[in-house]
């Protein structure tokens, strides 16, 4: 396809499409142009702030993170027509939104990542850039911020597929996967133009018609107040060597002198606080089927012994876990459930 482009009064031009040289330069066209992706097409107002380029996961780096002015969250994958693995790239950008989820225990970490991520590209904090980019104040900033934690938890992502051509067999998967899934997933063609110093670029997005809404996630100012027999009857629905896992381990923890303090998110958790080791939870059991070691406030010999214990059972843990809340999921600790009740019986006794 070729357009016409002309200058008011003087002769017309006709110009071919030009496809890009790289897929860094989509990427750095995008983060400086973020109106390129048309977010419009999906509500009035809505647009994009890409605040992270190659944000690193257990997968690999994601091309892109972004956020609209509502606090959720956007897996952005770059890849040309031409690159040979192109049908790979909605499982890459599916991959790597599931290794965000699988760290969603440390919410406050991944806040604190992507603050350093967009001072590096934006030179400015994300609360700051935020307010800029969507004339935010303070508090507002602050909610956008809150439900984009909210989103990791729930492993609530939007997925964008951006490529300089979109092929009709993308667009189907698309479609089904929007019709079949629990993901938001959108393709964004950037169709461009070069004539002299000028560039022109067409966007187009596929998955709006088909789209579903996401599952819901509480803003961060709205909090539910759980109590322990809610908890417990949110766990139950989870896998029955799960559930019976998470009960287990909440029976064992009170008959140690533990306190159950339910959270207030949008599944049921339970902090479990012993008072011989310290005022904050030692870990946290959620019905989301996780279970969160909250190292980062936990006095230095318990969380020693709880680290070590964690490693020795074969948890994987980042290498920095000391000073963050590391979760894991329950293929890793519920076989492991009883040696974990030892370890803690252990940090217990020695505290007393």
């Amino acid at each position: 396809m070729a357009i016409i482009v002309r200058t008011a009064g003087g002769p017309a031009a006709r110009v071919e499409r030009t496809p890009y040289a790289r897929e860094d330069d989509v990427q750095r066209f995008v983060a400086e142009n973020p109106d390129a992706i048309p977010l419009d097409e999906l509500g009035e107002g809505k647009s994009l702030l890409v605040v992270a380029r190659e944000f690193p996961t257990e997968s690999g780096p994601i091309d892109a993170l972004g956020l609209d002015a509502g606090g959720d969250l956007y897996v952005v994958e770059t890849k040309l027509a031409r690159n040979p693995d192109k049908r790979t790239v909605l499982a890459q950008a599916l991959d790597y939104g599931a290794s965000l989820w699988a760290h969603a225990g440390d919410t406050a970490g991944f806040a604190a990542d992507l603050d350093r991520a967009c001072r590096k590209l934006h030179g400015a904090s994300l609360a700051e850039k935020l307010a800029e980019r969507f004339g935010l104040d303070a508090d507002a900033a602050e909610a956008a911020l809150g439900r984009a934690r909210a989103c990791l938890a729930e492993g609530a992502f939007r997925v964008v597929v951006l490529m300089d051509e979109v092929e009709d067999r993308l667009r189907d998967l698309v479609s089904f996967v929007n019709q079949n899934s629990k993901f938001d997933v959108y393709a964004v063609e950037l169709e461009c133009y070069r004539h002299g110093e000028q560039e022109i670029v067409i966007p187009r997005l596929f998955g709006a018609v088909a789209r579903k809404s996401l599952a819901p996630v509480a803003p961060a100012g709205e909090r539910r107040a759980w109590t322990v027999e809610e908890v417990l009857a949110d766990a139950d629905r989870l896998a029955p060597e799960s559930a019976r896992a998470f009960r287990r381990i909440c029976d064992a923890a009170a008959a140690m002198g533990a306190e159950l303090r339910p959270g207030t998110g949008a599944y049921g958790s339970l902090n479990v606080t012993f008072p011989a080791v310290g005022p904050k939870s030692l870990f946290t059991v959620g019905a989301n089927g996780r279970l969160a070691l909250n190292l980062e406030w936990t006095p230095p010999a318990a969380r020693d012994a709880l680290l070590a214990a964690a490693r020795g059972l074969g948890w994987p843990l980042p290498d920095d876990a000391a000073s963050k809340r590391p979760s894991v999921r329950e293929e890793s600790w519920v076989p492991r459930a009883d040696a974990f009740l030892d370890a803690v019986r252990n940090i217990v006794a020695d505290a007393a």
